[in-house]
């Protein structure tokens, strides 16, 4: 996050009610899910590359 950005953030929470950022949380959350809702896994062989890594080689026959 870029020294602007952060700043913007900080003047526009500063003096924030509770109740107002719990308003604000919720509508954000509520963006961020329908976004991850439309993610979907793309890639098999990335998929592999990374089972493997987590799980090992399964064996062979």
């Amino acid at each position: 996050m870029d020294k602007n950005k952060f700043n913007d953030i900080v003047n526009a929470l500063t003096g924030l009610k509770a109740h107002e950022w719990t308003k604000i949380k919720i509508a954000v959350q509520h963006l961020f899910d329908q976004k991850y809702a439309l993610l979907e896994i793309d890639d098999k062989e990335k998929l592999r590359t990374n089972l493997k890594l987590e799980f090992g080689a399964p064996d062979e026959g």
